[in-house]
């Protein structure tokens, strides 16, 4: 099995090269390969992608012990080859939160008759970029957290995708899986010259440095991760990187130093470049070169499916591509003024909007430049002549020109405005002229009742309620009725209630019913001193005890609504006359339907 007895803790980093084209990390984030950047996507931004890593190594497995004979293989073995895949989604829900999730598939060429494949652990990772930083700070750090959940198959695999799988200990169902769940704190450091260099062009050139470690169920497992990058984009189609990575056990702290045991690690070189392609796609290639120790004390031994073999730290090289696409998220705006920090000379200070200069995103104070500020420049955008001479005025309306705002048109001295020097066409702005306008001073108020006269009209029935209280604001009403007409009172005799009807057998109203039913009801209330008797009616057919029934619940049912609406209940009485009284023949269906029916009769 693999012997760490000196294996020294290295502290991990990798580097590599970018600019304003920002490059991702393998997981989701930005970042280039392993490394991650400080940046984060921005509000709404979004990244998703397929990354992949191709390795082949003759010397990464032998047989057991590093003798080149494979336990349970007859013949030569031929090259292993290793395929890790991954696919990422992240987004971007706050200025300074990322979320990503990655989940990784693997696929074993032996070289001795075997192969696998299968999915690996379940990530989910989120960045918070430190807040308190300004928009074009050279150093930016942020916090980086990942949880794997053990969502890889334990049933295949033949050689281990991460470092911490391997142990003494480690049974061979855990070659895609660290078998439970790992956390990975992180702190993670950008150098962004993009915002430095001659004139403040900035340089297209990141540097990050991660440092953080992977915690593991077993706390022998636990390891220090570390990653230095750079990248940099020459053109803005193509982003040049490089990387170098490194990993190391916690236990490697409590054991013998000794520099020979320096590669005893994993430790990685990658180089690279991407393209950036139009729609925000692009596509990445990347070479990863293995430093690590090729001697035999530090291979692991295993035994898989009838088959006896070693592997080493990390295969010699492989190779790296990935193709994505990402939505930039809004860029941030401290000062909320419409231009992007990044555009803005002036973060921090608002643009001022008054049309001049608008779009450089600072605050012109004095326009002009004639030494007097805007806010008490009456010709904020020319500057003050003085030439000895007695005050302008070009419009003889009595308003020297340098006090009057509008000094090619005559004030109209209508005693409306008139020091401003501009004539007020429309003083009141309801888009009535003045010389047409019978309230110049009024706001007409549009309400499709002589509107074209200029005047508001806030009674338009002349019924003494107000418009904006009056419910029928165009017909004379009276204030009992909210400005509506009196409602009709109820006639002595028979009153049928045509449209009320009820559910089939029930006593139930149907919706339509209470239209007719409201009239009543109103009628009742402006005459407070009208009695009524509800008589409920039915057809021939059925029993005469059950339509005497049924016709009793169904004028209790129209008493018990009109009562619900807020008339007295000892103002209305509800007799059931069954079958009594038809108004039409009972042989037909239509005299049947004109026999089922509700009358009203005043009583009082």
């Amino acid at each position: 099995m693999k012997n760490r007895a000196f294996s020294p803790s290295v502290i991990l980093m990798g580097l590599c090269l970018t600019s304003v084209a920002w490059a991702f990390n393998a997981g989701g984030q930005r970042g280039v390969v392993r490394a991650k950047s400080a940046h984060t996507l921005g509000i709404g931004g979004i990244h998703l992608g397929l990354g992949g890593k191709y390795d082949r190594d003759n010397d990464y497995v032998m047989g057991p012990g590093g003798t080149s004979a494979i336990g349970g293989f007859s013949g030569s073995p031929e090259s292993p080859q290793i395929i890790s895949s991954n696919v990422y989604f992240a987004v971007g829900p706050a200025r300074h939160l990322d979320v990503s999730l990655a989940m990784p598939f693997y696929f074993d060429l032996t070289g001795f008759d075997e192969t696998a494949y299968a999915q690996g652990d379940l990530e989910i990772a989120m960045k918070l970029k430190f807040p308190f930083l300004t928009h074009n700070a050279l150093l930016l750090h942020s916090y980086y957290l990942a949880v794997t959940a053990p969502t890889g198959n334990k049933e295949k695999g033949f050689f281990p995708r991460n470092s911490y799988h391997v142990r003494a200990e480690t049974p061979v169902d855990e070659l895609y899986t660290a078998g439970g769940a790992t956390v990975s704190p992180r702190m993670l450091w950008t150098l962004d010259f993009t915002s430095v260099g001659p004139g403040g062009t900035g340089i297209p050139l990141l540097v990050h440095l991660n440092l953080g470690a992977i915690v593991t169920t077993d706390v022998k497992d636990n390891m220090i991760v570390g990653n230095l990058a750079i990248e940099y984009t020459p053109v803005e189609f193509l982003t040049l990187f490089a990387e170098l990575s490194a990993e190391s056990d916690l236990e490697s702290f409590r054991q013998e130093y000794s520099p020979r045991h320096l590669r005893a690690d994993p430790i990685w070189i990658t180089p690279g470049a991407k393209l950036n392609l139009p729609a925000d796609f692009y596509i990445y290639g990347a070479g990863d070169f293995g430093l690590s120790s090729r001697e035999d004390t530090y291979r692991t031994n295993w035994s898989r499916e009838g088959y006896s073999y070693s592997t080493g730290v990390l295969p010699l090289w492989g190779a790296q591509i990935g193709i994505g696409w990402s939505l930039p998220g809004i860029p941030p705006d401290s000062d909320a003024d419409g231009v992007p920090d990044k555009d803005d000379p002036c973060p921090l200070e608002a643009e001022d909007k008054d049309n001049f200069e608008d779009d450089d995103g600072c605050p012109d104070r004095d326009n002009d430049k004639d030494g007097v500020p805007d806010f008490k420049d009456k010709c904020p955008d020319e500057q003050v002549i003085c030439d000895g001479c007695p005050p302008k005025d070009k419009d003889e309306d009595g308003i020297v020109d340098d006090k009057d705002k509008c000094p090619q048109l005559a004030e109209d001295m209508d005693g409306f405005e008139d020091q401003d020097g501009c004539p007020e066409n429309d003083n009141d702005h309801d888009e009535i002229p003045d010389v047409h306008d019978k309230c110049p001073d009024k706001k007409e108020d549009f309400d499709r009742f002589q509107d074209d006269d200029g005047c508001p009209d806030d009674d338009n029935d002349g019924d003494g309620v107000m418009d904006e209280w009056d419910q029928c604001p165009n017909t004379a009403g009276v204030k009992e009725a909210k400005g509506c007409p009196k409602a009709k009172e109820i006639q002595r005799g028979r009153l049928i209630l045509k449209g009320v009807h009820f559910e089939s057998g029930k006593a139930t109203l149907t919706p339509n019913s209470f239209m007719i039913l409201n009239e009543v009801f109103e009628s009742l209330k402006a005459w407070p001193e009208v009695k009524i008797e509800i008589r409920g009616y039915t057809d021939s057919i059925g029993s005469a005890t059950l339509n005497q029934k049924l016709s009793q619940a169904r004028a209790e049912s129209v008493m018990e609504y009109i009562v619900g609406k807020g008339i007295d209940r000892s103002r209305i009485r509800a007799i059931g006359m069954g079958e009594a009284d038809p108004i039409a023949s009972n042989q037909t269906a239509q005299g049947r339907a004109k026999n089922r029916r509700v009358e009203i009769h005043r009583t009082d």
